[in-house]
């Protein structure tokens, strides 16, 4: 395939408005043609494809991984999830179970790896923070308090009573 021949019209315009010389504007379309998009991976999501991608995440693989096994774009992934009500809520669910399994894995990593302490500690803070992310009410440091309290309103009279 030519450098930038899956590149619309607009794309090697704007390119070829970035690019400095013809070495350069090669360069960015070579680029530019190997980080396209596969057509195959623009198919239609399928409901079994949702059984496996929300089994999946739920162990703690990343959405990434399971659309690439499957051909399928995570966007594409996350657009059905949007317009499926249906999955909304089954998706929330896999991603908190997904912070549990993240904190399995970085279990794992901190007693039975053999990596270096600094990329064990890099590991661990990148685990934590996706678990964070993914269940917030399990392993948010920060927890919610509710400060909303009761006001009573005194008379001057009740003042003086209490005084």
């Amino acid at each position: 395939m030519a450098p930038g021949a899956g590149l619309t019209g607009p794309q090697k315009r704007s390119l070829a408005i970035k690019a400095k010389d013809a070495s350069a504007l090669k360069a960015v379309a070579d680029l530019a043609s190997a980080q396209m998009t596969p057509a195959v991976y623009n198919r239609k999501v399928r409901e079994p494809d949702m059984e496996i991608i929300m089994a999946r995440i739920s162990g703690g693989d990343t959405l990434t991984a399971v659309c690439e096994e499957l051909g399928l774009s995570s966007n594409t992934v996350r657009q059905f999830v949007r317009e499926h009500p249906e999955y909304k809520e089954r998706w929330e669910i896999a991603k908190q179970d997904a912070a549990f399994a993240m904190v399995d894995i970085g279990y794992n990593v901190a007693f039975y790896s053999t990596d270096t302490i600094e990329a064990r500690r890099l590991q661990m803070d990148y685990i934590k923070w996706v678990a964070e992310r993914f269940n917030r009410e399990a392993f948010s440091p920060r927890h919610q308090v509710d400060v909303r309290q009761a006001v009573a309103y005194m008379m001057p009279t009740d003042a003086d009573t209490f005084c």
